[in-house]
């Protein structure tokens, strides 16, 4: 039984750049001269596999060849060299909407794209309500689709791809559309084919997305793939290109700053600090002190049903742990935040040993899979905190030990073993 569903050999792409129109006729009729006509090669030698049901993700700055990858995968395109073979029904979410007709309703317009998508009449009639309440437009589903908003537009697009039950779901960014309440609705959707035993490629500049959603995940960069890791890794081989400037980060909204580069940016935080047991300011501590972390937010609109999470690091690519507010058992917040406010997390008794220490974080929805406000990811280090040399019983803890005391039982036998 053949187990691997998308099998990609040595791909190529080069894409023909001429000097104007004129050079390109010419080029047709072989009365070209190599000096009005390029090569610019989007993709280089890429080669992996995936096998079924797996969820892989796909980053890279803009340009480094991953929606090239996507429609070579779809059939869209033909490489220049190498082999791609994909096993099953392919259903691709790369341009949503790209077939709609302006003039046509939202209902005209379902039936067109569900034709172009491979479904059948009587099929889009026996979902059309699922299609409806989930797009959520209300009365504009019967209005021309010209009159709609960008995000009403890709809330019905997504909303008819997303009833194919496809063997391979390619997706290109299509879940950054609408607000935070659409995107949970078609993540949710997402599980539900992954569930199915769907392959899944996914393609964002969400690096928490991928981490949370995919299996594992390649970097690209002009063309090439540079890492093909977990999800984890990945991420973190990326953010580390992009601290050293080996890489750009993504385009973004330079008014968001650069703290909102992997969120929604329906928060952004204002400052984060490190305080005592007994709430005072402090960024030395030693080892089995609490330490409370307070990070105080700005919320740019209602947010409700959130979660919180921070992490310890020690450099740029040690994690040395993680505490959420989802590890205690307490599910989301209730309260509904809006402006200002703060976010107190207390590390209890904590155990790490001498050294320097930072902090990230972030805001996300109880799902833990869209961020809305992230931290300390990148730029200049975050909530930079020492754990100072320190006794304990009579022996000095250096930095040399490692990060973390680790808490034991320890028993000495005699003889073997009983």
């Amino acid at each position: 039984m053949n187990t691997t569903a998308i099998s990609v050999k040595d791909v190529s792409k080069a894409y023909r750049i001429y000097d104007g129109p004129l050079g390109r006729l010419r080029h047709l009729f072989g009365l070209g001269s190599p000096g009005t006509r390029r090569e610019f090669p989007a993709l280089r030698g890429i080669g992996f596999e995936v096998a079924k049901g797996e969820r892989v993700g796909i980053i890279g700055r803009n340009g480094s060849g991953k929606s090239t990858l996507l429609q070579l995968i779809c059939g869209i395109m033909r490489p220049s060299a190498g082999s791609i073979v994909v096993n099953g029904r392919v259903s691709a979410l790369l341009e949503l909407g790209s077939g709609f007709h302006p003039e046509f309703t939202g209902r005209e317009n379902v039936f067109l794209q569900a034709a172009v998508l491979g479904l059948a009449h009587s099929e889009i009639e026996e979902r059309l309500d699922d299609i409806r309440a989930f797009a959520d437009i209300d009365e504009f589903f019967d209005r021309p689709v010209k009159t709609y908003s960008s995000g009403m537009f890709v809330r019905l697009a997504f909303s008819v791809a997303a009833q194919v039950i496809p063997d391979v779901l390619v997706v290109d960014e299509a879940l950054s559309v609408g607000d935070m309440t659409f995107q949970k609705k078609c993540t949710r959707r997402m599980e539900e084919l992954c569930a199915s035993g769907a392959t899944v490629l996914l393609v964002s500049h969400d690096l928490h997305l991928i981490e949370r959603f995919c299996d594992r995940a390649l970097v690209l960069d002009r063309g090439r793939c540079l890492c093909d890791a977990s999800a984890a890794e990945a991420t973190m081989f990326y953010l580390n290109l992009v601290r050293e400037g080996s890489l750009q980060a993504p385009e973004h909204d330079a008014a968001a700053g650069p703290e909102q580069l992997y969120a929604t940016g329906e928060a952004s935080l204002l400052e984060v600090r490190t305080l005592d047991a007994r709430g005072q300011p402090r960024d030395v501590f030693v080892t089995g002190e609490d330490i409370i972390v307070a990070a105080r937010y700005r919320a740019h609109g209602p947010l409700r049903r959130l979660s919180f999470g921070c992490s310890v690091w020690a450099g740029v690519d040690a994690r040395v742990g993680t505490a959420s507010l989802r590890f205690e058992g307490s599910g989301p917040c209730e309260k509904e935040l809006d402006g200002e406010f703060e976010v107190r997390m207390t590390l209890a008794a904590v155990p790490l040993l001498p050294g320097t220490y930072s902090l990230r974080g972030g805001i996300y929805d109880e799902n833990l899979l869209h961020a809305c406000c992230l931290w300390g990811w990148t730029g200049k280090p975050k909530g930079v905190f020492t754990i100072a040399s320190s006794t304990v019983n009579g022996f000095v803890l250096k930095e040399s030990l490692g990060f973390v005391m680790l808490p034991s039982r320890w028993e000495v036998r005699e003889g073997g073993h009983e």
